[in-house]
């Protein structure tokens, strides 16, 4: 609009001009006083540009505030939220630690109690039969070999191979026993004493019913020899019984070898505890 009307002036001027030169000086006034209320309309523009920057500058900088007053009333929640974690935190870890703590000694004196009897028990009940049902089959054995000798029957072979199996069970009865005292040192219910008196004791025996049936083997290789000759014998029923009592043979030495395993695991326990 202001170049419009500017544009109407000077043709105006240029009309009044022609039709009358003498226009000059009052154009050159117009023109001044345009000029000067231009100029003044811009300094007001600019006056009220800056006032409406100044305005938004105030009102930015009320927000800011107001958010710098926000994050301090949150930053004072967190601080106390903080706070109460850490009380509400430490109090119930304290809690369940005392409940753990509780629960774990009643199970320790429940194993120690029910662990003691178990172990009483089982040694009561190894000391009772103390090898002696396995005992009492070497010894069957053996006399059936001496009959054996005696008849020279190659039939009778199949009744001590069948003594030899039952053999077999008696020593698989202790070897579960074993097994079982392997249980209780690692629940650390069998103590060193215990397990070095244990070991003394039945370490003999062992090696006893081992001799025996190294013996027994011996008298069986020696009818093996006797009748090897006569058409009525077997070879291979002797073979058999032979394979039985090593395989009897072996079945000590595992359980020898259980006692070394079961002396290790009571070495580590007994570090443990130490520590």
């Amino acid at each position: 609009e202001l170049e419009e009307r500017i544009k109407e002036l000077e043709q105006k001027i240029d009309e009044q001009e022609k039709e009358d030169p003498r226009l000059d000086d009052k154009i050159e006034e117009v023109e001044k006083d345009f000029q000067d209320q231009l100029e003044s309309f811009e300094s007001k523009i600019d006056e009220i540009e800056k006032e409406n920057e100044l305005k938004g500058l105030k009102e930015r900088i009320e927000s800011l505030e107001d958010e710098i007053d926000e994050d301090s009333d949150l930053e004072g929640k967190v601080d106390n939220l903080e706070i109460r974690l850490d009380d509400v935190t430490e109090r119930d870890f304290q809690d369940e630690i005392e409940s753990i703590e509780e629960k774990i000694g009643g199970l320790e004196d429940k194993l120690e109690e029910n662990g003691s009897d178990n172990l009483e028990d089982r040694v009561s009940e190894l000391e009772d039969r103390g090898f002696d049902d396995l005992l009492i089959k070497v010894e069957n054995i053996e006399s059936q070999v001496e009959d054996i000798e005696k008849s020279k029957d190659t039939e009778e072979f199949k009744d001590l191979k069948e003594q030899v199996n039952e053999l077999r069970g008696v020593v698989s009865d202790f070897k579960w026993l074993f097994n079982d005292f392997d249980d209780l040192a690692q629940l650390k219910l069998l103590s060193k004493d215990e397990f070095k008196n244990l070991k003394e004791e039945k370490s003999g025996d062992t090696d006893q019913v081992k001799e025996r049936i190294s013996r027994l083997e011996e008298k069986i290789s020696e009818v093996e020899s006797h009748v090897k000759n006569r058409d009525k014998v077997d070879e291979s029923d002797f073979k058999a019984l032979i394979d039985e009592v090593e395989n009897q043979d072996d079945q000590i030495d595992e359980i020898r070898e259980g006692y070394v395993e079961l002396g290790e695991m009571m070495q580590l326990v007994l570090e443990e505890l130490k520590n």
